[in-house]
């Protein structure tokens, strides 16, 4: 399974996290809500690698296994994937709450 884009957004979380306190420091008396925004990151951030790293390791193997069965799958790998399945939808809930709302 190809995770390449996750490599590319745990590229951009790290240079978010090491660039925005600069920002912050340099910025924030001018506005103030940046402050709000580093607030806001670190435990989005935080959340998003949990989520990547449960697709990578978890999920994703799932539908190896199930892609590998063919005709033959198993109970386990499809309640596997259905658990995966539920657990992704309850993150992305989590994850698409706007940060902006917090902002107005």
């Amino acid at each position: 399974m190809n995770t390449a884009h996750h490599n590319i957004i745990f590229e951009l979380l790290h240079d978010v996290n090491e660039t925005l306190p600069r920002v912050n420091q340099v910025h924030g008396i001018q506005d103030p809500s940046l402050k709000i925004v580093k607030q806001e990151f670190d435990p989005f951030s935080e959340r998003l690698t949990l989520y990547l790293k449960f697709q990578r390791n978890k999920f994703f193997r799932h539908i190896e296994k199930f892609e590998a069965q063919k005709n033959e799958v198993s109970d386990g790998v499809v309640q596997g994937l259905k658990k995966s399945i539920n657990i992704i939808r309850k993150d992305q809930k989590e994850l698409n709450q706007p940060i902006l709302d917090k902002l107005n």
